[in-house]
């Protein structure tokens, strides 16, 4: 958590550079640059095995965006989602709660990271489907969010009626990720810019729309050469021998009991369209409730 705020800061000492093309600055190439000097000092935490496996992760596949072609999209996001992995398959992170912690805590705020580093860098989607897509940038927060409603009281109408009609704050990612469209996309209904996340809607309870999710995932994301020839060949992720160890954790990592921070979507409603860009900056998706 203390790595990802401290990469969330590092955004504001590299600005923008003054250019007019619709994607990509190239200020994001010397943001990725410093990052990349300062990767093994910030992850010396960590047991060496573990270093080892999840750097390749977070640099050679780019899970914050790739600094030559200016873009970001799924393929990077599975990068990040897999040095979680390598957290838990190694036994460093080992009790259940835990583990949601990666999800609940750390997870959201990688989604922080990456979405300011989209709206400050204009990162081109990667390999999106555009507008028949889930969504240009991003597919697993709507996965685990729908996962997080499952059983509740909150229908899929209700989710979206929450995210186009108000700010916040929203208690799961799902409402969260689809507030967050509503930031980038205007100009347009929700259901034209977004139909199939406005189809999902209409379904009465959240069982179809989380197992229509995790097949989707398996077949456009996990099943596509196009996303997945980003990601560093080898590892664990990949069927080498996973060694079991233990190490002490400082305190503020991942399943300590830190405070969440309040986190709302931006204030209010409508405004211009570099106004939204702002706020989709800023915004913080640290609302989402531990698991206790």
């Amino acid at each position: 958590m203390r790595v990802l705020d401290a990469l969330v800061a590092l955004v504001d000492e590299v600005p923008p550079l003054a250019e007019s093309q619709r994607f990509g600055n190239r200020a994001f190439r010397r943001y990725i640059a410093l990052v990349e000097e300062d990767a093994e000092s910030a992850a010396s935490p960590l047991p060496p095995h573990l270093r080892a496996q999840i750097l390749p992760l977070l640099l050679q596949s780019h899970a914050f965006g790739h600094p030559t072609r200016l873009d970001y999209g799924t393929g990077h996001e599975l990068a990040f989602a897999l040095a979680l992995f390598c957290c838990v398959v190694s036994g460093w992170v080992g009790p259940e709660d835990a583990q949601d912690e990666l999800v609940l805590r750390v997870f959201p705020r990688y989604l922080d990271l990456v979405t300011k580093l989209q709206a400050t860098y204009r990162l081109e989607p990667a390999g999106s489907h555009g507008v028949w897509g889930l969504d240009d940038y991003a597919f697993l927060p709507y996965l685990f969010g729908s996962a997080q409603l499952l059983g509740s009281d909150t229908t899929p109408a209700q989710a979206l009626a929450n995210a186009t009609s108000s700010s916040g704050p929203f208690k799961d990612m799902y409402t969260l990720s689809l507030h967050r469209i509503t930031l980038f996309k205007r100009g347009a209904g929700f259901a034209e810019h977004s139909p199939l996340l406005h189809s999902l809607a209409s379904l009465p309870s959240w069982v179809k729309p989380h197992g229509g999710l995790v097949k989707m995932y398996a077949a456009e994301v996990l099943g596509k050469r196009v996303v997945v020839q980003g990601l560093w060949v080898g590892g664990w992720a990949w069927g080498v021998d996973k060694p079991q160890f233990e190490a002490a954790k400082p305190k503020g990592d991942a399943g300590s009991s830190l405070p969440t921070t309040a986190a709302p979507w931006a204030t209010t409603g409508r405004s211009d369209t570099r106004a939204d860009t702002a706020r989709a900056a800023n915004a913080s998706w640290g609302a989402i409730p531990q698991r206790r």
